[in-house]
């Protein structure tokens, strides 16, 4: 009889339309959510996308190609094609779908690089101390999981930052050529990348402005594949390739841009890395910091999600009003906020 009356109860609650009641639904999406971030790594690094490039593959043969159990593969497939994460055939066969051929490597916007830097060893064991971390903030979540920051454990570990770097450079593909359209680099001569990586943003740039020359910045680790981007975009005698630390200095130059760097740190450093833009830069010249600034309320926005990765690592996602504060520390003034194709924005600032 209890079962009865808590069925009917239910039914009357969803208004007899079926639909889950909201505390159901959100408890639903939880657990969903707690798989998929276990699931979707390990697939997309198993090559699963990649092997389906090619058309319809059976269970035996993805499991033969990948080296994994065929039962618990098929089990998987099951689950996540259950869930618009690839699909099968009818015939036994599984097939891609949008979603999942986008952790294929081929593909333009792959995420595949995305998924295995959050589901690796640095980000992964950063988010399970999280909940300690929120009780200590002043320790990042990757110090206490590591003994040291992000940076130096990447260029400890370079098959991590090899998989990172190409996470930045699939983003940057799509907003670099967004930045480079959104802003006129008119009265600019030589423009420095800091912490441009493997160049992507800066190359945009410079085929873009054709009379513009360029300096990518950056340590070391993030540079290794920097020569060959430019090369293959024919840069290589418009942009100079040159590694250090931006808390001690940058090259001089008209312009600096910083394209997701500053939410990567807290504010103190922030401004350590701004002031020296500002040592290198003579008064007039130009500050591009390309950041989302985060919109106010209950607005939704990709950085207030992304801000938790930066919690993580001890930096953050900011408002215009906080871009501002930093800019005054380091005797610039912000002047425009300049939107673009994508959720970040140019925070254009001049030298004082």
């Amino acid at each position: 009889m209890s079962g009865a009356v808590s069925g009917a109860q239910s039914h009357a609650e969803d208004g007899g339309s079926g639909a889950k009641p909201p505390v159901a639904a959100m408890v639903e999406a939880y657990m969903t959510g707690i798989i998929m971030v276990r699931v979707v790594p390990a697939v997309a690094e198993l090559g699963v996308a990649d092997l389906l490039e090619s058309g319809p593959r059976t269970i035996v043969e993805l499991a033969e190609a990948t080296g994994v159990d065929k039962d618990a593969l098929r089990r998987i497939l099951r689950m996540l094609a259950s869930v618009g994460v690839f699909a099968e055939d009818g015939d036994g066969a599984y097939v891609n779908t949008p979603l999942s051929e986008t952790f294929s490597r081929n593909f333009p916007l792959s995420v595949r690089d995305w998924l295995r830097t959050g589901s690796g060893e640095g980000f992964s064991r950063a988010a399970d101390v999280f909940h300690r971390a929120i009780r200590a903030p002043a320790t990042p979540a990757f110090q206490l999981a590591h003994g040291m920051p992000v940076w130096e454990y990447l260029s400890a570990h370079p098959d991590e930052a090899a998989i990172f770097v190409g996470a930045m450079t699939s983003a940057s593909s799509v907003e670099a050529d967004a930045v480079a359209a959104a802003y006129e680099f008119a009265g600019v001569e030589t423009l420095v990348d800091v912490g441009g990586s493997e160049g992507v943003l800066l190359a945009a740039i410079l085929r873009a402005n054709n009379s513009l020359r360029g300096v990518l910045f950056d340590i070391p680790v993030m540079l290794e594949t920097a020569p060959d981007v430019l090369a293959a975009r024919g840069l290589t005698d418009r942009c100079t390739v040159t590694s250090g630390d931006f808390f001690k200095s940058v090259p001089a130059a008209d312009a600096h841009i910083l394209k997701n760097i500053l939410h990567d740190w807290d504010d103190e450093h922030c401004v350590a890395i701004l002031r020296n833009c500002r040592r290198a830069v003579s008064d007039g010249g130009r500050l591009l910091v390309v950041q989302e600034a985060l919109p106010p309320g209950n607005a939704p926005s990709p950085g207030k999600l992304l801000d938790f990765f930066m919690l993580l690592v001890g930096g953050r996602e900011r408002t215009e009003s906080e871009y501002r504060a930093l800019y005054d520390q380091a005797d610039y003034e912000l002047t425009r906020l300049i939107p673009t194709a994508t959720p970040l924005h140019i925070i254009e600032g001049i030298a004082r």
